[in-house]
Order: C-alpha cells, then structure tokens, then sequence
C-alpha cells in the first residue's frame, strides 16, 4: 500500500500589492501584515473574490450576518464602519495602488487605482 501526500495550497487573493490569505484570515501588503476580525474578513474576501466587480450594499450586508435575524439596527452603518477600517488598514499595508471603492448607491469594489 502506498501512500501519496498531497500538498495543499493556501487560497490567496490577490489585488495589486494585496494579498488575502483565506485560512489564516490574513491580509498582507508591503509593509507588513494583519489578522483580520471574523466580520472584516468577510467582508474583504467578498470584495476580492471577484477584483472589479461591484459587490452589492445588501450582499455584503448579508456576508455579515448570514442569519437575518441576528442583524443589527443599523446594518448599514456597521457595513461603513468596517470598510472605513479595512481602508486604514489597507493604508498602514502600503496598499498604494489598490484600493475599496463604492460606486454610489449600488455598491462597492475593490481594484487597482488607475496610473
């Protein structure tokens, strides 16, 4: 009997000079790297799924509580807390050339700035 060990690969997303690493909830840039909270990791790995691609208010909101019942009195304001939060960090990363952009009164995405 032989056994074959398979090596299995981390899932990475990747935009410009950001890295998600899925396992570890990790986000990574230049500078250094962070563990992401359970609500903030949903939230990026949403939005770096698909890199470019709008991603829904009430998608996202619903990456943030699965359950509908458990949603809180201002999903909304919960929803722009967080993106605010991954936006710092994104910063503090040295995530110069990409960045969360919300496209007004449909959603957000996450891209690469234009040069």
């Amino acid at each position: 009997m032989t056994l074959t060990l398979t090596e299995t690969r981390p899932t990475v997303h990747a935009v410009g000079n950001i890295k998600l690493y899925v396992e570890e909830q990790r986000l990574e840039g230049p500078r250094g790297e962070v563990r992401l909270t359970a609500s903030h990791f949903r939230v990026m790995q949403r939005l770096m799924q698909c890199p470019g691609v709008i991603v829904s208010v009430s998608d996202l909101i619903g990456e943030l509580y699965p359950d509908p019942d458990m949603e809180g009195e201002d999903p909304n304001g919960c929803l722009k807390q967080i993106l605010l939060s991954l936006r710092r960090v994104m910063l503090l990363l040295g995530a110069g050339e990409t960045a969360i952009k919300s496209e007004r009164g449909v959603g957000y995405f996450v891209n690469r700035r234009a040069a």
